[in-house]
């Protein structure tokens, strides 16, 4: 059996792993969907998401679909938008609660 290769982050994301965390427990998002959401964030493709996690393109679009669900939104542009205005939000609550 071919060893699978291990997925690697694109460089830039205005999300850090603390957000992404965050993002998850909110949104009920499996590891693998958080893979996707932060290849989108961070400017992939689908055809670059699906060639870095070794599965089709289509695979991305189904697992994209069930994130739009979740979330509540209808695009990746949507999506980012809503993810950072949840940082935005987390960020403000826990400088008041401090």
């Amino acid at each position: 059996m071919a060893k699978k290769k291990e997925f690697k982050w694109p460089a830039r994301c205005p999300i850090d792993e603390n957000g992404w965390a965050y993002l998850q427990i909110k949104y009920h998002l499996t590891p693998r969907e958080l893979q996707i959401c932060v290849g989108i964030c961070r400017g992939l493709s689908y055809k670059q998401l699906a060639d870095s996690m070794e599965i089709e393109v289509t695979t991305v679009r189904m697992y994209l679909s069930k994130i739009y669900i979740k979330v509540g939104v209808h695009n990746k542009i949507m999506l980012l938008l809503r993810f950072l205005e949840n940082i935005e939000d987390k960020g403000k609550s826990s400088k008041t609660h401090k």
